[in-house]
């Protein structure tokens, strides 16, 4: 472990390693937003459009939307609001930055720990241009993905620098890097099985490992032998296990287990019971991916957003799972002679483990995203085997770079197309149909990006072949009915949201759609019933909670509309349609004065809702300002034309204040 004696070839490596990664991903800036979920993280997202604001950090520290707690994320999308707006190209480079700082970290972090700076420079080659980690870089929703690795980085490198002088305060920023990468990805929780690791190699922390201890002395039994250990005899069971070392973790496997324990609360939601994922199935499933994963780092092509879950015939797991455990069995027994072989493999097993799907969260069988730090464990196994293998047949020094040079240069090819699949929905999805099989969720994003966009015939098209792949999904159901109920056939729509619901019968999804039909027919009674039926089996659906609130208004149950819509504040700080319908409920309630602040409210977050014009404009008229509530009826006019009730408002205002010119 050590620093370089060449400062300046570290600088012009860092140089390298930026210059590349900047050739292979420069077209970001010019990317757009996706339908799959960068809406939910930004575009659609009131709070995070706002900036950086005080109701939106309490948000981020006490929302588990998108089934995560990921704060220190939230605030990032925020402050990149805050900075640049909607404008997508900047959110993509502030990705790009930190993957660029994460690549430079890796170097620099692998070289302290090992003092080998050329397969330290090859592994975060490798990290930065390899394909499979496009979809963590230039996705925007994924942020989540570069933010955590970074805070990794400074965790590994706080504890290289805590290592060579332990104390509080260096152990302390090591906790604090930790906690802040937890609070950006949870995946992070085995971290601490990854210093072990380290402790092994190449920090050599593991006494018994280390390669210049004293042989064992004398046999004690089957098995068992003594060596001497701080002036005492131990058998080297006691002598190899590191419990000083896992004692020294206990803070950071504590931070793992609350981290843990929050992830599990906040996506009890979109975890897959066994009732739809038996686990045999999940179990098999994981023991394919950990193999698919190592075949996709060798040959990354075919790569798409999602990778449809399917069943896989048992010769298939049998082999999977031969492999996966001869190659344990391997790592274990050259651990002395091959170390990084050991190590490498256990980063890779143990940091893919928490998304392996053995509690499956979503319907994907697996995702190029989960493999950006679980790759570095393999990396490193090739970049030292590499070198290993060159010194074992007497190469030149020089000999490596040439292969590994040729790998860098396809990597970059082959990085650089995948970026270009990227740059929208359409060319993404379009992409990931043509390169897998069955995809129904690709069919369904691009019936969502249809709808959005009002092209009702293409959303339609897309949908239907979406169901005929697999008419089971309840997301796909759901938005088929949605489709449907836009089209103008609610009929039709209330049984593809029926049978959402009959396939699964806690999708609140299914039950908000439903509600959405007995409104449109007049029904309150059987609407409110299917909207509480949502937000009681998913308290964070937000639009049940508006609809539930625009329901039980029509029935004049003005205390519970307040109810739900302060519920969906909660969700949604500083949200114009909340405080535009809670004015409009305090206007029923012949409250103007209420109703106008909380309408004034509405505006100042977005002056372009002429709904809340509209009931500004109503609220203005009950206090008898005519000319006030006439601009606000005319702007509201002016931002929809087509808004029939403000001009309806309109016309009365008009008249009403003919009336009293008259009077006067």
């Amino acid at each position: 472990m050590g620093l370089s004696r060449s400062p300046d070839t570290r600088f012009w490596i860092c140089i390298l390693l930026v210059l590349l990664t900047i050739a292979v991903y420069y077209p970001v800036g010019r990317h757009g937003y996706l339908v799959y979920d960068d809406d939910l993280y930004v575009t659609e997202n009131s709070i995070v459009r706002e900036g950086l604001t005080p109701e939106g950090i309490l948000w981020a520290f006490t929302a588990t939307e998108a089934a995560n707690w990921h704060p220190l994320t939230w605030l990032s999308h925020m402050l990149d609001c805050r900075l640049f707006g909607l404008d997508a190209g900047p959110h993509h480079l502030v990705n790009l930055l930190f993957h660029l700082s994460n690549t430079i970290l890796l170097f620099l972090v692998l070289q302290w720990m090992t003092g080998a700076l050329r397969r330290s420079a090859f592994v975060a080659a490798l990290f930065a241009l390899h394909p499979l980690h496009v979809e963590s870089v230039v996705w925007i929703a994924e942020r989540k993905d570069v933010l955590s690795t970074f805070f990794l980085f400074l965790t590994l490198a706080a504890y290289v620098h805590y290592i060579k002088k332990p104390d509080r305060m260096r152990y302390l920023l090591i906790s604090g890097a930790f906690a802040l990468g937890l609070m950006a990805k949870p995946m992070l929780v085995t971290l601490p099985f990854v210093l072990l690791l380290l402790d092994f190699w190449p920090l050599g922390r593991t006494p018994y490992w280390k390669k210049d201890e004293p042989r064992l002395q004398a046999a004690d039994g089957v098995g068992k032998r003594r060596i001497k250990k701080g002036g005492r005899s131990v058998t080297s069971a006691e002598a190899s296990f590191p419990w000083p070392l896992i004692r020294e973790k206990t803070p950071l496997i504590a931070l793992s287990a609350l981290s843990s324990a929050i992830t599990l609360y906040a996506q009890k939601g979109a975890m897959a019971s066994l009732q739809h994922i038996p686990f045999q199935e999940r179990l098999a499933n994981a023991l394919v991916s950990y193999i698919r994963y190592v075949l996709k780092m060798f040959w990354p092509l075919d790569l798409a957003p999602f990778y449809p879950y399917a069943p896989w015939p048992a010769w298939v797991v049998a082999a999977a799972t031969i492999l996966t455990a001869s190659a344990v069995f391997a790592a274990v027994r050259k651990a002395r002679s091959l170390p990084y072989v050991a190590v490498g493999w256990f980063w890779y097993l143990g940091t893919l483990f928490p998304v392996i799907g053995i509690v499956q969260v979503g319907q994907q069988a697996m995702a190029d995203r989960y493999t950006y730090v679980p790759l570095i464990g393999l990396f490193i196994i090739l970049a030292w085997g590499i070198h290993g293998l060159s010194e074992k047949i007497h190469l030149r020094r020089i000999a490596p770079a040439v292969p590994a040079g040729i790998l860098i240069a396809a990597l970059m090819v082959t990085t650089g197309l995948q970026v270009r699949h990227w740059r929208d929905s359409v060319t993404l999805f379009n992409h990931a149909l043509a390169v897998t099989e069955n995809n129904f969720v690709a069919r369904s994003v691009l019936a969502v990006k249809w709808l959005r966009e009002g092209k009702l015939e293409e959303a339609l098209h897309q949908s239907e072949a979406a169901l005929a792949i697999n008419d089971s999904d309840p997301n796909s159901l759901v938005n088929h009915g949605i489709i449907l109920f836009e089209t103008g056939n609610p009929e039709e729509a209330r049984k593809y949201f029926l049978k959402s619901i009959e396939v699964r019968p806690d999708h609140a999804g299914g039950y908000s759609g439903l509600g959405s039909v007995y409104y449109l027919e007049g029904d309150m009674d059987r609407a409110i019933e299917a909207f509480l039926e949502a937000v009681r089996l998913d308290g964070n659906h937000f639009r049940a909670h508006m609809k539930a609130a625009e329901a039980f208004s029509q029935k004049g149950y003005y205390d519970e509309a307040m109810k739900h819509c302060k519920m969906a504040l909660k969700l949604r700080p500083r949200n114009a349609e909340v405080h535009s319908s809670m004015g409009s409920i305090l206007v029923l309630q012949g409250r103007p004065d209420e109703a106008i602040a909380q309408l004034s409210r509405a505006l100042q977050i977005d002056p372009g809702y002429a709904k809340a014009h509209n009931n500004l404009g109503s609220a203005l008229l009950m206090q008898g300002r005519w000319n006030e509530a006439i601009a606000h009826f005319e702007e509201a006019l002016r931002l929809d034309p087509g808004y029939s009730l403000a001009r309806e408002n309109l016309k009365d205002a008009l008249a009403l204040k003919k009336k009293a010119d008259v009077r006067q």
